[in-house]
């Protein structure tokens, strides 16, 4: 997927019938961990250190 197609596809999550909830990954593993829960989006800490 091309960054645009992300973009609009991660606006579209806004934009839906139900609240976008993320979820704050702190390393690898926790990505992989929210990932595997169906999680359609993830966010990222700004500060962390792994």
């Amino acid at each position: 997927m091309k960054n645009p197609d992300l973009a609009t596809a991660f606006h579209a999550l806004h934009r839906g019938p139900e609240p976008l909830i993320l979820a704050n990954a702190w390393d690898a593993g926790s990505a992989r961990l929210i990932e595997s829960l169906g999680a359609r989006a993830i966010a990222t800490t700004s500060a962390g250190v792994a």
